[in-house]
């Protein structure tokens, strides 16, 4: 007998459909549970909910388990030498709040500790393999520290900080891995106005991708258990991003924010680099990368009118990745709430000034500054009325918040 699991949280139909669709070829019951199954399968037998003590009776008794990649059904997998095939949620496509799923699935892939399908190919292929035997086996009796290690492993993918995961990876991992979701890049700051701003804090909740985007955090995480890879800077991670999509028929890019005509002015300066040839490679030919910009009144975040003409001025470029460059925290709550319009639309980027930065009305800080981690004090030097309180007030609380995360006494303000 396959057992099949989604767990208790949400529906997972593609996953069940597929399995459905498969079953017929299997010779062999398979047994679902589904959690409000949005339609009725035909080839295998479903429970919404089982207690506890008939799950653990038909987990013994399958021969195979397959499931969404949650840890707990992996970890009792590999704790009764089950072969297991799982198959994650993406949250790109309404199943997941985060990529989480996927990360866990490609780490168990390196690892090599379980069966993983990322496509319905795979999942077939890996079905219809006679006398599938575990990949691993850990024991009934193993040792917590044995099963913290593969915990742990799998938590290296992300970094904890406060109230939020940041996704532990390189710029040239992200921009390898980067198809779609929503990306925010948090600071200090932003992590200041985590613990205060619920709105906020629900759309990082949102967001697939939330990426380092401060030297000072890089260095902070240094204390922590799995330090943070590397620091990746919005700005200069948006231009490697438009080089590495350079020749990508299948990637239009959609400009929003800055004042005037800097978003058009951005979008010239991106299209006319981008189709210039140079020795390493020819220029972009066709369509531009930049297909629409837009430069939004002040507070249009707050005029649902101008926040519809927003939206159908993205349709109508037909772009399908969308920088919003506003600022924290209007850009992340601004995408939470008119993302779900533009389907079309596979991903997301809240990068706050990069838009001037490619717009050539602002300039960064020096290699040197950025280097050291000192970026905000070039920046607070050369604005230090604006930026004074944010910097040397509001900012230091989170030296407050992060020695409480070090002794174990944190708690995130918005947690149930």
């Amino acid at each position: 007998m396959i057992f099949v699991t989604i767990g208790t949280q949400a529906p997972f139909d593609r996953f069940i459909r597929l399995i459905d669709d498969i079953a017929p070829e299997l010779n062999e019951e398979v047994v679902a549970q589904v959690h409000h199954c949005g339609f009725t399968p035909r080839h295998i037998r479903t429970v919404s909910f089982l207690p506890s003590d008939e799950f653990q009776q038909l987990f013994s008794q399958a021969r195979l388990i397959v499931a969404h990649a949650g840890m707990g059904t992996i970890l009792s997998a590999l704790e009764q030498g089950k072969p297991i095939i799982i198959f994650p949620r993406i949250a790109a496509l309404g199943e997941h709040r985060n990529e989480h799923q996927l990360a866990t699935a490609r780490k168990l892939r390196q690892q090599g500790s379980v069966y993983v399908a990322m496509t319905d190919e795979e999942l077939r292929t890996l079905l219809l393999t006679d006398n599938l035997k575990p990949l691993r086996h850990i024991g009934t009796h193993a040792s917590p520290t044995l099963v913290q290690a593969i915990s742990d492993d799998l938590a290296d993918r992300y970094v904890r900080m406060l109230n939020i995961n940041i996704v532990n990876t390189t710029e040239d991992d992200l921009l390898a891995d980067l198809h779609e979701g929503m990306l925010v890049t948090p600071n200090l700051d932003h992590l200041v106005m985590l613990q205060d701003d619920q709105p906020f804090y629900d759309a990082y909740r949102q967001a697939e991708w939330v990426v380092c985007d401060s030297r000072v955090l890089y260095f902070i995480s240094r204390l922590t258990r799995h330090p943070l890879r590397q620091a990746i800077a919005g700005s200069t991670f948006f231009t490697h991003y438009c080089d590495y999509h350079r020749h990508d028929a299948g990637c239009r890019l959609f400009l929003l924010g800055g004042m005037g005509d800097t978003a058009q002015r951005a979008m010239q300066r991106i299209n006319q680099r981008l189709s210039t040839d140079t020795p390493d490679q020819p220029g972009r030919k066709g369509e531009p990368l930049v297909v629409g910009a837009c430069s939004p009144s002040w507070g249009f975040d707050k005029k649902d009118d101008e926040c519809r003409d927003i939206i159908e001025q993205i349709r109508l470029s037909r772009a399908n990745v969308v920088l919003v460059g506003v600022g924290a925290p209007k850009q992340e709550k601004w995408i939470a709430r008119w993302r779900p319009l533009l389907p079309e639309v596979r991903l997301w980027m809240a990068l706050g000034a990069t838009i001037d930065f490619e717009a050539g009305t602002q300039q960064r800080a020096p290699q040197l500054w950025r280097t050291l981690g000192m970026e905000w004090f070039y920046r607070f030097l050369r604005e230090p009325r604006r930026l004074f309180r944010r910097y040397f007030l509001r900012d230091m609380r989170f030296f407050r918040y992060f020695l409480r995360q070090l002794l174990n006494s944190y708690k995130n303000p918005f947690a149930k």
